[in-house]
Parts: structure tokens; C-alpha cells; sequence
């Protein structure tokens, strides 16, 4: 009868012998269903490079914890890929996946840019207002890459944010209560940094919690000819010189 009522459907459910004296009298079937892992996503490109492959699965397991995560790489390694793997492998997935570079703003339109402003906040303001992107972020994840060309000050704001889980708009006197995972990256070591009084060793404990290291392209030969068939397909190019690689 059990059979019957969970057929096709036994495979969701544990089940376990029942012996009598070593003979196999029957099945106990647990009602509650196993809990199914669900799927490992990435993006990017199949890589076949055992250190890409290392990273990957330290990524996998980074992705399930809920504390900031820092990528260590040189430009162009696929750092903001690699963030967008986390985001869509974690409890945040259902959220936003909001990225900002830090090394392409100046101070103020980093300020702005992360904690939004209210309307009339300052001169060419939007009469809109803003809503930052840490806000924007909430119950989601937020990406910054290049953290280690932030400002000293800007550095003390993001630390208080972290510290406080609230963020004040500019111009506003109200607090907004923020939740978000945090994913750093850099091009730079950040320890060394903090050495040299460069970076913030107390806003640097709050993101070098979870550090990883992504290998640089040219550690990985073995995915040339797969990234430059990527490309190709991508931009449609049909390059004479591909024939022969």
C-alpha cells in the first residue's frame, strides 16, 4: 500500500531496512522529504585548469555562509564573475546582486553612489532623490571591487554601515536599517596595505573574513582556446588565424 501511494516519488524520501532475525521483512519510508542540495551555478567558461578548479570549489562553500568574502586577482581574472557565482549560490540569490567600482568614482560620487541622497541633498541633485546601492542591496548582495582605492573617509563610512547595519542618505538625519552580504575584491593585497597604513585594519578584519585567491588568466593556458571561441561566438568574429590555434 505505501509502495503504491509514493510511487514514483520513493526516491525523495529515506528509507531504511527492517530485519527480524537477519532476514529482510520489510521498508520504513521517513514521510519527511530529504533535503536536496540544490545545483552548483557558475558563469564564465568551462575551465579545465586544476587551480581554477580548486578556486571554484572554495567558492562553492563560501557561497553557503552568510560572512563577507574578499577576492584576491589581478584585473581581468573574472573577479565580478566570480562574485555573481556567490550571490547566485546563496541564501541571498532571491535578492539583488548590486556591484559597484570603487576605483572608477571619486570620493563624493562614491558617497552618493552607495548611501543615495535625499532630494534638494546638494547642488545637480536628482529632485527624485537616490536610492543607494547599499540600500538597493538589501536582503541581496553587494560587490565592491577595487576596495582598496577607497578613500580613508569613505572607508570610515562603510565600517560604520557594517558595524551598525544602518545607513544615512545624504542630506537625511533618518537612519534606514540595511541587510546585505558583502563581497570585496582588489587587485592588491590588501594585508600589505594595511602594513603600509594604506587601508584600515579595522574596516580590513571586517572584510578579510573569507579571502580567496582567483588565478590569473595566463596560469590557466589550458582555457585559451576555449575563451577565444567564447569571444568569437560573442562578438561574431571569424578571424583567419583561429583555424590554426
Amino acid at each position: 500500500l505505501v509502495t503504491e501511494v509514493l510511487k514514483g516519488k520513493l526516491n525523495l524520501f529515506d528509507k531504511t531496512n527492517i530485519y527480524q532475525e537477519n532476514e529482510l521483512i520489510g521498508f520504513c519510508y521517513q514521510l519527511e522529504q530529504k533535503r536536496i542540495e540544490p545545483s552548483f551555478v557558475t558563469f564564465g567558461i568551462t575551465s579545465h585548469n586544476k587551480e581554477y578548479q580548486k578556486f571554484l570549489n572554495q567558492l562553492s562553500q563560501a557561497a553557503k555562509s552568510e560572512l563577507p568574502i574578499h577576492i584576491y586577482g589581478e584585473t581581468g581574472s573574472g573577479k565580478e564573475v566570480s562574485a555573481k557565482t556567490i550571490h547566485y549560490n546563496s541564501k541571498q540569490q532571491f535578492g539583488e546582486l548590486v556591484a559597484v567600482n570603487c576605483g572608477a568614482l571619486s570620493e563624493s560620487l562614491l558617497e552618493s553612489e552607495l548611501f543615495g541622497y535625499v532630494s534638494g541633498a546638494f547642488t545637480g541633485a536628482s529632485s527624485a532623490g537616490y536610492q543607494g546601492k547599499i540600500q538597493q542591496a538589501h536582503k541581496g548582495t553587494l560587490f565592491l571591487d577595487e576596495i582598496d582605492s577607497m578613500s580613508t573617509r569613505m572607508q570610515v563610512a562603510l565600517l560604520r554601515a557594517l558595524e551598525e547595519k544602518k545607513i544615512t542618505p545624504l542630506g537625511s538625519d533618518k537612519e534606514i536599517a540595511v541587510d546585505f552580504r558583502l563581497v570585496t575584491a582588489s587587485n592588491k593585497d590588501l594585508k600589505e596595505l594595511v602594513k603600509r597604513e594604506e587601508f584600515r585594519e579595522d574596516l580590513f578584519y571586517r572584510l578579510y573574513v573569507i579571502p580567496l585567491m582567483l588565478p590569473s588568466l595566463r596560469e590557466r593556458q589550458e582555457d585559451f582556446t576555449t575563451l577565444v571561441d567564447v569571444f568569437c561566438q560573442k562578438k561574431n568574429w571569424h578571424p583567419k588565424w583561429k583555424n590554426e590555434i
